[in-house]
């Protein structure tokens, strides 16, 4: 009889022992598996997304601003890629002579499909969704004696259209377009963060709604 007492009490110590390593390791790679689906939805809920973005589209404004006061040509496209996201590309001749190789493309990527992005023309009634008409890609430089911008542009400068005015000796010809761009926005989640162009100075508010 007191084996059998013994015997139960062990059985009941075995119960409630707790995990077992091989249960505790499972537990913690189903866990970590579990977190890397849910964080990137509790990312774009709170905005994060949208705030990289941003950070992303300002602080190409500030890099276009300055190659463009400084170079021949300093221009940034933003445009969206079906089923890629959002993109700038960054237009940059070094200004040194007629040479081809002298133009530079620089491209990244400014946020992901979650993000939408949208823009509001001076000259247009309704802001252009980009996600919507891909084929809308928004071309910003800034006028080197003013500071400020220069209307939307209607397309890239081309190397070669460089190459031939710096070998007539003639100004850069831009393509400007009818309007300026008045305002960028950016959302994801909950937040929605605008980039307010200043037209005159070439600077920028960002508010967060």
């Amino acid at each position: 009889m007191k084996t059998g007492k013994n015997d139960r009490t062990e059985e009941e110590m075995r119960k409630n022992d707790g995990f077992t390593l091989v249960e505790l390791i499972v537990t913690v790679a189903i866990m970590t598996v579990l977190i890397g689906f849910v964080a990137p939805s509790i990312n774009s809920l709170l905005g994060f997304e949208a705030q990289k973005a941003t950070g992303r589209v300002t602080a190409a404004l500030d890099n276009t601003r300055v190659q463009a006061m400084n170079r021949l040509v300093g221009e940034m496209k933003l445009e969206y890629k079906e089923g890629q996201g959002y993109y700038i590309t960054e237009y940059l001749d070094l200004g040194k002579d007629s040479r081809k190789d002298s133009y530079e493309q620089q491209e990244e990527k400014v946020a992901s499909n979650k993000v939408r992005i949208r823009y509001k023309l001076s000259d247009k009634a309704n802001p252009i969704e980009m996600k919507e008409e891909s084929d809308k890609s928004l071309i910003l430089t800034y006028n080197r004696e003013t500071g400020g911008f220069r209307p939307v542009q209607t397309s890239v400068m081309l190397p070669d259209e460089v190459s031939e005015s710096l070998q007539k000796n003639e100004d850069i010809q831009f393509h400007d377009g009818t309007g300026y761009c008045e305002w960028i926005e950016i959302r994801c989640g909950l937040r929605t963060r605008t980039i307010y162009l200043k037209q005159e100075t070439g600077g920028y508010e960002v508010k967060v709604n």
